[in-house]
């Protein structure tokens, strides 16, 4: 919005998100390759995403690559991550050790998973994993109970949008997660204090 009263040129790909079926690496390579080719016919092109385009982007790794394959010369600029305003708003040290995982990754998976550690699952709200299957409140839930106790308290954190994007959280037990997550908790993420079995 912003951009546009700027008088800029700016054309919105959300839509691609949006189309039936399609894998979010194919979403990010269509990013990647319509960059390029706007940047190929205008001298430059402009990708502006939310935070930092570094931290659970992978359009940005892509685009490196395929701008390299054209030498195109790439700038990135960086601006403050989920991550960075979930330690602020929790008061973590990540110095303390923590892991952050994406919930499409294995976390019925032990080798993925270390509970030792603080662990923050990020933007777990609607997502898919690699094989399509749909990642939920609820199945994310299912999953974390294989390595936590039901009693174990996790906090939800999240943005309430557009246009303030005021950070929220709400602590729960794990084995309410499910109940209490609604979908209008923007970018949740989930943080899970350690846990010593």
């Amino acid at each position: 919005q912003w951009l546009y009263q700027q008088n800029k040129d700016v054309r919105s790909l959300d839509f691609i998100y949006r189309i039936r079926g399609i894998a979010y690496d194919r979403v990010y390579s269509i990013l990647a390759k319509t960059l390029v080719q706007e940047a190929q016919v205008h001298g430059k092109a402009v990708l502006a995403l939310p935070g930092n385009p570094l931290v659970f982007e992978q359009t940005t790794e892509k685009l490196r690559n395929l701008a390299s394959l054209h030498d195109i010369p790439l700038r990135i600029i960086l601006g403050i991550s989920f991550v960075d305003l979930i330690y602020s708003h929790l008061s973590i040290d990540p110095s303390q050790g923590i892991q952050i995982l994406p919930p499409s990754l294995g976390l019925g998976d032990s080798s993925s998973l270390n509970t030792k550690l603080a662990t923050i699952v990020a933007q777990f709200g609607q997502t898919f994993s690699p094989t399509g299957e749909e990642i939920n409140a609820s199945n994310l839930t299912s999953r974390l109970k294989r390595w936590y106790p039901e009693s174990h308290q996790v906090t939800i954190i999240w943005t309430d949008g557009m246009p303030n994007y005021k950070t929220r959280d709400l602590s729960v037990n794990l084995s309410d997660l499910d109940r209490a997550y609604k979908p209008e908790m923007v970018f949740s993420s989930l943080y899970l204090p350690p846990y010593s079995p």
